[in-house]
């Protein structure tokens, strides 16, 4: 790293990440401190004024200070339990998801707070609006190994959400620039509603995604991005600016030297064709920045672009690094948690392994093609440079994409050399120009054309994700992550033999992590049920898969999990019956991880139609699978059962004809109550006496009112219980009276609305049970809390 500038913009990075572990690593920070400083002095003092090691701190302490200064605090004022009316003004761009729109406002008691309203809401960019509802803390699901985004909110200082019927615009007080920013934004949405009516389907949600920054996309759309490794092309980044200023500039400098010679001659004189070229594109990508909802991506990714154009038209090519670090303090300074973002690290690491990884690590010599022969090795050299930069940006991107992303495409580098540039050089342009025809008259001629090359991409992209090993699940700890950057920078460095060490070191010590017997994680996935077993033998179920409405579990919650936990196939997943509280994650976990088989009662439902291939197989009471160290017994709904219900309600028919199920394990045993109600409790109580005991019992239908009876938790004498309901739910789920009737039985209640996800594991005979906080890093006040807090961080990240 050469330059002051390089170092600089990487202290001030660490000072900033510095003020954001203090808390949980006081004593360590400190004495790491002294220990750099130290050695940079010892290092430097003999050749160098002992100065620039006093700039240096400088730089550390002035990220440190700045981070300080910057960081949100939360609101002074608690909000009200019940509906309050909020006012405030809209300060981002609507977030359109489904059948709901989120944007951000400004309040003078509760600082920025979320809202959510239905699609139809009149609120924009700069807008004073007035609503009525009640103020909740933000959260997010709290899973191990999955990002929280209710802690990442409130780093960027959201502290409160808020449910919001009817939006009621007041003015504006927007201020010139606002207004500017508001009319694109409104733009915007008027462009998204245009391609939704011009659009077949997947195009239209493509052209959306790439060009207007929304996030829309089917399911099956996304696996595809996925498998192929181009999701980054449904987020506006780093990538689309660039290919759209590499294809402005080469329009532009192309126009400027057909001017005639008297014009040519007279700018030259000021400004070189290159030069004129790039201060050209300026406005377009300003353009596009703001017509794709400036996403704190996009404008990232525009400062990062606008100070290389800088670095060009004042000379400075030469220094890519220093180009690249102006940008990252740029942005720093606009806005310190970037450091923190997946865009921000993605972008910068993919442009450091750029510049630096084929020199260093002889990528640039793999052909030795040239244009002697009046240019005959053109086009191989255009591709073998794609190709290069390619294998560049996936060694030093992709390890870090996959511990974010829980998965890794082995057909990246190949599928992006073809994808990223036809979605550069022609969708982006292409589709801006069609925006533009349809801002200025209303209709574009270009319509016919752009769905022809959104087809065509598409096409692409599916037969790219189509191939069986495509891609593959895989989540590396954050200590993995080390390791393998130690190897790639021990391969730069060092001598290739003791590279190629460090990186079976690196292999080893991934290959070396200890297998568990026995695990029961389950899950927070709001109201819902899902529950993740390990079993002996290196086998995997899951006992429902959860589902929400307005948020597909699945493909958010389940299969990332399952993924960060390296869990690349389901032997069987259980359903207890086909309510969507229970099974709507099903669909996506059929679609992206190997299952073996389902289960599920005889209750028919249109959802066991959905699920393609995989094999279905009806159970009952009496049914039973024994496996290597464990056995599942299904307790009800026995046939007798079933013809018994008659013509109840379908709510009430599907919740106690659910399948109640046993799990025994080594000494110990677990029985899942699903959904069923008190009458059907004592129906088990008559039916198996005191074989209904275990030690962990999954409390009926989210700890409702009418479950959990005490004759029933006397037969089964549980130590431990397990509630699974979301927070804030509407049903007031778990109720006081079944909660007090679990403490009087003497059960230890755990609840994934208070705790979130909570994990049973199987030790020396022994059930230990963590919750979601047992995995997160708390402020230390002994070294022994540091140390804790370094295993928590460096395996959970």
């Amino acid at each position: 790293m050469s330059g002051p500038l390089p170092k600089a913009a990487t202290l001030f990075a660490c000072g900033i990440i510095a003020f954001y572990l203090s808390p949980y690593f006081p004593i360590l920070l400190i004495s790491a401190a002294v220990a750099a400083l130290v050695f940079a002095v010892r290092r430097q003092v003999s050749n160098k004024p002992a100065g620039t090691v006093a700039a240096f701190a400088a730089v550390f302490a002035a990220g440190f200070l700045f981070a300080l200064v910057r960081a949100p605090l939360p609101p002074t004022v608690a909000p009200p339990a019940d509906a309050v009316t909020i006012t405030g003004s809209v300060v981002s761009a609507p977030e359109i998801r489904a059948d709901r729109e989120s944007f951000l406002i400004d309040t003078p008691a509760f600082g920025c707070v979320r809202v959510s309203s239905d699609r139809n809401c009149p609120a924009q960019y700069g807008d004073d609006v007035t609503l009525d509802g009640k103020l909740r803390e933000t959260g997010g699901f709290r899973n191990p190994g999955l990002r929280d985004f209710g802690a990442e909110m409130k780093r960027e200082g959201v502290f409160y959400r808020v449910w919001a019927e009817d939006v009621e615009v007041t003015g504006s007080s927007a201020s010139f620039a606002g207004k500017a920013v508001g009319y694109f934004f409104r733009m915007r949405g008027e462009l998204a509603e245009r391609i939704e009516r011009d659009f077949a389907s997947d195009n239209a949600l493509f052209l959306k995604a790439i060009i207007l920054g929304y996030g829309d996309a089917t399911p099956e759309l996304r696996a595809a991005f996925n498998r192929s490794g181009t999701t980054h092309i449904l987020s506006v980044s780093g990538s689309h600016l660039a290919f759209l200023a590499g294809s402005l500039f080469v329009i532009f400098r192309a126009a400027i030297k057909k001017l005639p010679p008297k014009w040519y001659l007279r700018m030259s004189q000021r400004f070189t064709a290159t030069q004129a070229a790039l201060a050209l594109a300026i406005p377009a990508l300003v353009f596009y920045t703001l017509i794709s909802g400036a996403s704190i991506p996009a404008v990232r990714s525009l400062v990062m672009i606008l100070a290389f154009i800088a670095a060009s038209l004042f000379g400075r090519t030469r220094a890519p690094l220093a180009a690249l670090s102006l940008a990252a303090l740029m942005v720093l300074l606009w806005h310190p948690w970037a450091v923190f973002s997946i865009s921000f690290q993605l972008t910068f690491l993919a442009v450091v392994s750029l510049i630096m990884l084929p020199r260093r690590l002889g990528l640039s010599s793999m052909w030795s093609a040239t244009d002697g022969d009046g240019g005959k090795f053109k086009i191989i050299n255009y591709m073998r440079e794609i190709f290069i930069v390619s294998i560049a940006a996936a060694i030093g991107t992709s390890p870090l994409a996959a511990m974010y992303f829980h998965q890794a495409s082995v057909i990246a580098p190949l599928a992006n050399i073809v994808i990223v540039p036809l979605a550069g050089f022609i969708i982006v342009p292409l589709g801006l120009l069609h925006c533009l025809f349809e801002i200025v008259a209303s209709a574009s001629p270009l319509g016919h054309l752009l769905a022809l090359a959104s087809s065509g991409f598409l096409v692409s992209v599916r037969f790219f994700g189509s191939f069986q090993l495509a891609s593959f699940s895989f989540t590396p700890q954050p200590w993995w992550l080390i390791l393998f950057y130690a190897a790639i920078f021990a391969a730069m460095c060092l001598r290739p033999r003791l590279a190629a060490i460090a990186c079976l070191a690196a292999l080893y010590a991934v290959s070396a992590i200890p297998e568990r017997n026995f695990e029961l994680s389950m899950l927070d996935v709001g109201q819902g049920e899902a529950s993740v077993i390990r079993l002996p033998g290196g086998r995997h179920i899951m006992i429902d898969t959860g589902g929400l409405p307005f948020f597909d579990i699945g493909e958010n919650i389940d299969v990332p999990y399952l993924a960060a936990h390296s869990i690349g196939k389901l032997d069987f997943v259980i359903l207890t019956h086909a309510h969507p509280d229970h099974a709507g994650g099903i669909a996506a976990i059929a679609r992206s991880v190997p299952v073996d088989e389902i289960w599920r009662n005889s209750e028919p439902d249109r959802l066991y139609r959905e699920l393609g291939d995989v094999p279905i197989r009806v159970v009952g009471a009496g049914f039973r699978h024994d496996g290597d160290g464990y056995s599942i017994e299904v307790l009800h709904p026995s046939h007798e059962f079933l013809a018994a219900l008659g013509r109840r309600k379908a709510d009430d028919r599907k919740n106690v004809s659910s399948l109640v199920l046993k799990l025994t394990t080594g000494r110990h045993s677990i029985l899942f109550a699903s959904d069923i109600d008190a009458e059907t409790e004592r129906l088990l109580v008559e039916q198996y006496g005191a074989t209904l005991r275990a030690d962990v019992l999954k409390i009926a239908h989210h700890g409702s009112k009418r479950s959990s009876f005490p004759e029933f938790l006397d037969v089964v004498r549980p130590r431990i219980a397990l509630i699974s309901a979301g927070r804030h739910n509407p049903f007031h789920h778990p109720h006081d009276e079944t909660i007090a009737r679990i403490q009087a039985s003497g059960a230890a209640i755990y609840r994934t609305d208070i705790d979130g996800a909570i994990v049973i594991d199987e030790s020396d005979g022994i059930f230990r049970v963590r919750t979601c906080d047992d995995f997160r890093m708390h402020r230390a006040a002994r070294l022994r809390d540091e140390w804790r807090n370094l295993g928590i961080m460096l395996w959970f990240g």
